[in-house]
């Protein structure tokens, strides 16, 4: 009892160990699947679950058949080819019709006739009338490609399109429509860039008489398109061509691989065969040709000196139907076999890695941002997997980044608090020091305070570069009487300023540097008091203002550029003149002039631009 117990245990382990070395070996057959892009699995399976069967089941079942097919084939092949005629015929028929509403244009009859008399005005106007309505003509014949009018000389009266052909072909083909029947002319023309195209050429005669010719008009359209509406979707069966020729053998249109086009088919047998079946009103016949026998459907379209063709090889319709048949039982039974285990392994290869790839990214959903995703493989999936890693580190990164951001933004927050609280702190004490001294009858530096006030308040909250000179006068009696205080009134200030120019825009703090270069240059040991005199006014709409003082004044003529400059007041003047050409141009700046004993005179140009209240400026001269 023990001993069958024993084998028992045995057995159970052995076949454990089987299932998991299966298992394992399964497992490594996927993950080397994996390695193919997943486009290349999809087609794989696809190619041997659907088109691989189809195609061997219906090639080998139509060989089974091959009495009743060869029958049904020529009733068949017969009436696409009449189809395709009338398909051909069809569309050809609405390109004579566009030819023929071309040709009895009236600006395309007189035009003709006019045009080596017209100028050059007259030619563009006639192009530019010619272009919108022929537009609309392209538009609506979507594979039209060309539409070119040429003088009986050849030469281009008007061209529209966008190919570009040998001049040589398109003499050759005028030449041939002059001897077309009914005055049209199919044939075929290579563009220079390889397309082929299908060419209608035809005379233009006068409207009022055909014995007079005024030139040729040649519609160009695209074959590929010509051939797909017409018969590029008709499939005749594997290894069967079907084209369209000229009489001369030239190809007109194909879809057929092995029927190039701009080729010639010199087998006059063929078509001497063809347009006798068509007297006989019989569209097929068998026929040999060097690559072997083939079922023939053709018609003959006379209007368009045409041949339909079709070839389709009896090789495949011939076949050995008994054997044929097993092997394709048996061939269908291997590929379904095949196809579902390897449609199984695929999805298996897809479905695995995406569920790993699902569980991680519901974790990073639910806020774990260091959750492991990792995938080696070189396909879509780890290439997914790359990104979304790439994605998390990204987050985690932005989520730094905000963190930081909303401390500086804190930290901003409470420096644009202390800045506005500072100021307002600062002149809430000037004013209670001013009332101070007001209150103790102390007159001067109750001005002193008030001035300062006002000057420092324009100067912290008023940000406007531009404001008005009454505003810019403002100020400087304010620093006035601060200097006052400093230099005991040993200066005075008058103004002259022509009315209306009070209200003239003028940079902030345009005379404060000037006026304390004549404070502190003019003011002379024997204690006379400078007489400081502003004037403005409007010259041929100019602001011209004037700041003129009496002091002791300095010889320029004789100073270098430095001296000069320690003269003005430092960088004072000098930051006064490059403000002035920032904000208004070089016409615009300041000159100063002064002599020794006789005082400085400093004369600045600027536009005239008037301000009317609630921002409205008005501009009198900007320069």
């Amino acid at each position: 009892m023990k001993h069958k117990l024993g084998g028992a245990k045995n057995t159970d382990y052995a076949r454990v160990r089987f299932y998991k070395i299966a298992k394992n070996k399964s497992i490594a057959f996927i993950l080397k699947v994996r390695k193919i892009p997943i486009i290349q699995r999809i087609f794989l399976g696809f190619l041997l679950i659907s088109v691989l069967p189809i195609a061997l089941v219906g090639t080998y079942s139509n060989s089974n058949y091959e009495k009743s097919i060869t029958s049904k084939l020529n009733s068949y092949s017969g009436q696409l080819v009449q189809e395709i005629t009338k398909n051909v015929k069809n569309e050809t028929d609405q390109y004579e019709k566009l030819s023929e509403s071309i040709i009895m244009n009236d600006d395309v009859q007189d035009g003709i006739i006019k045009f080596n008399d017209m100028n050059d005005v007259s030619k563009n106007k006639l192009m530019e009338l010619l272009t919108n309505k022929f537009s609309r003509e392209l538009f609506n014949y979507k594979n039209v490609k060309n539409i070119s009018i040429r003088f009986p000389d050849g030469n281009i009266f008007y061209d529209l399109g966008y190919e570009i052909f040998n001049e040589n072909d398109i003499i050759d083909i005028i030449k041939h429509t002059d001897n077309a029947v009914g005055n049209t002319y199919w044939t075929r023309l290579g563009s220079n860039l390889g397309n082929s195209c299908i060419v209608l050429s035809r005379v233009v005669y006068s409207k009022h008489s055909y014995l007079e010719k005024r030139g040729y008009l040649l519609i160009v359209i695209d074959e590929r398109i010509f051939a797909q509406n017409t018969y590029k979707n008709i499939d005749l069966g594997k290894g069967s061509d079907l084209f369209i020729m000229r009489s001369d053998g030239a190809v007109v249109s194909t879809v057929s691989g092995s029927i190039k086009k701009d080729t010639f088919i010199k087998d006059n047998n063929l078509k001497t065969q063809i347009y006798n079946n068509y007297l006989k009103n019989n569209n097929t016949f068998r026929y040999r040709f060097p690559e072997g026998d083939f079922l023939v459907a053709g018609s003959f379209l006379p209007s368009l000196d045409w041949y339909i063709v079709g070839k389709i090889p009896y090789r495949f319709i011939s076949s050995q139907s008994s054997e044929v048949k097993n092997n394709v039982i048996f061939a269908s039974i291997i590929v379904i076999s095949a196809s579902i285990i390897l449609s199984l392994i695929i999805y298996a290869s897809v479905s695995i890695p995406l569920k790993s790839l699902l569980h991680s990214a519901k974790n990073i959903r639910d806020g774990n941002l260091e959750e492991e995703i990792d995938d080696r493989y070189n396909d879509e999936i780890s290439e997914l997997t790359f990104n979304i890693k790439a994605m998390v580190e990204r987050l985690k990164a932005l989520i730094v980044e905000i963190e930081r951001q909303h401390f500086r933004k804190r930290e901003a927050e409470l420096k644009m608090l202390q800045a506005q609280i500072n100021p307002h702190f600062l002149f809430n004490t000037l004013n209670s020091l001013k009332w101070s001294a007001m209150l103790s009858g102390n007159k001067t530096l109750e001005d002193g305070l008030g001035a300062l006030s006002g000057l420092l308040k324009d100067t912290i909250l008023n940000k406007e570069e531009i404001i008005p000179l009454e505003k810019e006068i403002e100020n400087l009696n304010n620093y006035a009487t601060i200097q006052g205080i400093r230099y005991a009134n040993s200066f005075s200030l008058s103004y002259e300023i022509e009315k209306g120019l009070e209200k003239c825009m003028v940079i902030k703090f345009l005379l404060q540097p000037i006026v304390e270069n004549s404070i502190i240059h003019g003011i002379d040991e024997d204690e006379r008091t400078v007489s400081i005199k502003i004037s403005a006014g409007n010259i041929e709409d100019v602001l011209l203002i004037r700041i003129a003082d009496d002091g002791k004044g300095f010889d320029t003529e004789s100073m270098d550029g430095e001296s000069r400059k320690n003269k003005l007041s430092g960088i004072g003047i000098e930051n006064v003149n490059e403000r002035i050409k920032l904000n208004f141009g070089d016409g615009y700046g300041l000159t100063t002039k002064s002599k020794k004993g006789k005082g400085t005179v400093t004369e600045i140009i600027l536009p005239l631009i008037l301000w009317e209240g609630d921002d409205n400026v008005q501009y009198l001269n900007r320069g």
